[in-house]
């Protein structure tokens, strides 16, 4: 597993428009499909693919 890191400005306007809290989350993964987030709280992964 990677080390999570922070949220940029896109990542966070991308989960907003996903219907998510951005402040709950932190990047793990970004590839051309999609992405993988951290719950920072349960530490369940939040896998969401792109359109």
């Amino acid at each position: 597993m990677q080390k999570p890191r922070r949220l940029k400005p896109e990542e966070r306007a991308f989960l907003r428009s996903q219907g998510y809290t951005p402040r709950y989350f932190l990047l793990l993964k970004k590839t051309a499909e999609g992405y993988e987030f951290l719950e920072k709280h349960t530490g369940k992964i939040l896998a969401i693919w792109r359109d």
